[in-house]
Parts: structure tokens; sequence; C-alpha cells
């Protein structure tokens, strides 16, 4: 799914046009018919359950898209990327000017596509897959990571790589 960030920036069209369609079958199920011979005895339509099914049947529906909805939100807060405003920046600020290990290099990715809660935790997740990082600080203002790794291992490409197979290209800003 994270390879769908080319959607990112008509998301509130989608989440309006979602919307849009929960409220016209909210309408649909909810509404009485102005046409009373509409629906006659012995049909379907006629049958109570069937109303109680369809309505069970949308709120459920309803309740899953809110919550799909929130995912993002939900895996930001879970991961720590919502208290970033001041601390997390403040953090990658302090970790680009702390002092090296010997056997690690450091580097700080400018990142894009970073629109979400949830696009720390994603990139966090795909760098720390790699083979050799040692040190992973991902925040989405400003969007970029501070990244810690062994050159015996891994390289600056291999992490810019990884960030843009997932939908964040990146490029390293300093070595």
């Amino acid at each position: 799914m994270s390879s769908l960030t080319f959607l990112e920036p008509i998301k509130p069209l989608l989440t309006l046009a979602t919307g849009g369609f929960l409220g016209f079958a909210f309408s649909r199920v909810y509404a009485k018919s102005s046409e009373p011979e509409a629906c006659v005895p012995g049909s379907l339509c006629a049958d109570p359950r069937t109303d109680r099914v369809n309505k069970a049947a949308l709120w459920g529906v309803a309740l899953l898209v809110g919550g799909l909805l929130m995912v993002p939100s939900i895996v930001g807060w879970a991961d720590g990327s919502n208290s970033e405003p001041a601390g997390s920046a403040a953090t990658a600020q302090a970790l680009a000017a702390a002092p090296v290990a010997q056997d690690r290099e450091r580097v700080v990715l400018s990142i894009e596509n970073m629109t979400c809660a949830a696009c720390p935790h994603n990139v966090r997740k795909a760098l720390a897959a790699l083979d050799g990082v040692k040190v992973i600080d991902v925040t989405s203002n400003p969007p970029q990571a501070v990244v810690e790794f062994d050159p015996a291992k891994v390289q600056v490409d291999d992490l810019t790589k990884a960030t843009t197979d997932i939908g964040y290209p990146s490029a390293a800003v300093n070595s």
C-alpha cells in the first residue's frame, strides 16, 4: 500500500467522494420510498429482515471505511511520529550534529512525498530493513531522515533506493 503514494495529492478528493457515496447509500437505505406500491407484499423488499441486514451492512462498511481513513494517523501515533512539531525535528538536528562512531557514516536524506502521519514510519521501516543501518531518525517537518550506517555493508545509494522503492524519493543532503 505504501507504493500508492502517488494518490496522496488527491486524498482529500477521494475522501470526499467516499463520504458522498456513503451519504448516498445512507439516504437510499433510510429514506422512505415515495412510491408505496414499489414494494409489493411477498417481495424481498417487503421482508423486514432485508431492511435490517441492509442497515447492518451499511453501518459495518461505514465503520470499516472510517477506520481505514484513520489508519495513517493511528500508525503515526503508535510510532510516535505525531509528536513531531518540536520534538523529533530537534532530535534529528541534534543527531546530525553529534559525533559519529569510527566504523559508521552519517547521512541526512531529504525525502519527498511525506504527507501523512504514517509516512515517517514507512520510511523508517524501509531503512531499518537494510543490513548495516544503525540509527535512524525520520521527521516529516522537515521531511528528512538522519541515518547512521556501516559503509562496509550499505551505501548511500542503497538508502536512497530503499526509500524511492516505497514511493518516497530521497537524496543525500550531506555525507
